[in-house]
């Protein structure tokens, strides 16, 4: 029997070993679970689906104190074309509107809200191809309109998002948060019924 101590010892050790191996692996799969659950959490499209304001969209936090705010009478860029609003024969830029800055991402001149509305992702002027500013526009007629809860987006907010996009290419709706255009177009969509 003193012949097969040691044989059966080599084995447990070795089975220990393998089982410390396999627990690590399994750690490491646990972790590799949970970080995908979080990716996959992380990557659900918030900004388009949801009638919060934009720092509460930044962080992922759908839920509200209260009755929550009523985007559906939101409407699209399509609705306004037709619909009349005083606020569209004025011009984008006007200082009511969205000021006229230097740094190239949009130059509208002296063409009108409507305009905007008419021209978006035509002509070969690269401004004309700027869905941003169109969904600026909109969104400006449906807070006008008295479509869009101000606890959600008002004139004020919306005017600092556009200074912020048109200073810097970005805007922060929360700290260590930065939409670009495409995140802002997404949001401002999302308002949108």
């Amino acid at each position: 029997m003193s012949e097969h101590t040691p044989e059966n010892q080599e084995p447990l050790a070795e089975a220990s070993q393998n089982d410390s191996v396999n627990q690590s692996r399994r750690k490491l799969t646990g972790t590799a679970l949970g970080v995908a659950a979080v990716f996959t959490l992380a990557s659900r499209p918030v900004l388009a689906t949801n009638c919060v304001a934009p720092s509460a969209a930044a962080s992922g936090n759908l839920s509200h104190h209260g009755t929550a705010p009523n985007c559906g009478g939101c409407k699209k860029w399509n609705y306004w074309i037709s619909k009349s609003h005083p606020y569209k024969t004025k011009k984008f830029h006007d200082g009511v509107c969205f000021p006229k800055k230097r740094t190239g991402r949009a130059n509208w001149g002296t063409k009108t809200i409507q305009n905007v509305l008419d021209n978006n992702n035509t002509g070969n002027s690269p401004d004309l191809a700027n869905p941003v500013s169109r969904e600026f526009a909109v969104t400006l007629l449906n807070i006008q309109a008295g479509y869009l809860p101000s606890e959600v987006l008002d004139e004020m907010k919306l005017q600092q998002m556009w200074n912020e996009w048109i200073d810097t290419g970005a805007y922060q709706p929360q700290a260590g948060v930065s939409w670009n255009a495409d995140k802002i177009v997404l949001y401002l969509r999302g308002l949108q019924n």
